[in-house]
C-alpha cells in the first residue's frame, strides 16, 4: 500500500516536473523569439538612424565644402589677376 502511494506520488511528481520543464522550455523559446524580434527591430532602427545621420552629415559637408570653396576661388582669381596686371605693367613700362 505504501509502495503504491509512493509510486503514485513519484509519478505525479515526475509528471509535474515534466509539465514545468515543458512550460519553461516554451517560455524560453517564446522569450528568445521576442528578444530576437526586439533586437532585429533595434538593429533596423539603428541602421535607419545611421543612414539618416550619414545623409545629414554628407549634406553638411557639401555645404561646408561650398562655403570653403567660394573664398578659395576668390583668392585664386585675385592672385591670377594680380599676376596678369603685374606682367602687363612689367612689359608695358619696361
Amino acid at each position: 500500500m505504501v509502495e503504491d502511494t509512493r509510486m503514485r506520488n513519484d509519478m505525479a511528481t515526475i509528471g509535474r516536473r515534466d509539465a514545468e520543464d515543458k512550460e519553461l522550455s516554451e517560455n524560453r523559446i517564446r522569450n528568445d523569439k521576442e528578444t530576437f524580434d526586439r533586437r532585429e527591430k533595434t538593429d533596423l532602427d539603428l541602421d535607419n538612424s545611421r543612414t539618416r545621420n550619414d545623409k545629414i552629415t554628407a549634406e553638411r559637408r557639401r555645404e561646408k565644402d561650398v562655403e570653403v570653396l567660394n573664398p578659395l576661388v576668390f583668392v585664386a582669381a585675385v592672385m591670377i589677376l594680380a599676376v596678369a596686371v603685374g606682367l602687363i605693367a612689367y612689359f608695358a613700362f619696361a
